[in-house]
């Protein structure tokens, strides 16, 4: 960490679904690496919106890509280095994309215990006006997509 904010590099392979999204992430940080397997749902829109997801630990990369090779279809692999900055109930992470020109800021206030949602609606407002962020910058898809679309 260099003034708070951590420095990660990932690696997310997206697989083809029926519904949702499904992703491999692997992550490195300083002397760590974690690997979790994700299953979320969020719908393309260029507005604040809700995010249900699970995560599923992966301590053995080859074994799992053996296992499930006939089973998972590979569909795009998204490599970036994201800073992480955590404030309160947010995350909010800068990322260079590979494959995208630009940098992106991407804001994930976290409703947990303790957490209102009326109060994590206002910290998303509050941190949408220190970074200036109008309704033209929102993007309403991912990386997978804006990849896709190259």
């Amino acid at each position: 960490k260099q003034n708070g904010v951590e420095v990660l590099r990932q690696k997310d392979t997206y697989y083809q679904t029926r519904e949702g999204r499904l992703k491999l992430r692997q992550e490195w940080t300083t002397g760590e690496q974690k690997t979790y397997f994700v299953r979320y749902d969020r719908e393309d829109a260029a507005v604040e919106r809700n995010c249900e997801y699970d995560f599923y630990p992966v301590h053995d990369i080859p074994l799992f890509k053996k296992v499930f090779a006939g089973a998972l279809t590979e569909e795009l692999v998204v490599k970036k280095t994201r800073e992480l900055t955590l404030y309160k109930n947010a995350r909010i992470h800068v990322d260079t994309v590979e494959g995208l020109e630009q940098r992106y800021i991407e804001i994930e206030v976290v409703i947990g215990e303790g957490d209102t949602e009326e109060g994590s609606h206002k910290l998303m407002e509050e941190l949408i006006d220190v970074f200036q962020i109008k309704p033209e910058h929102k993007v309403a898809v991912g990386y997978r997509e804006l990849l896709l679309q190259e």
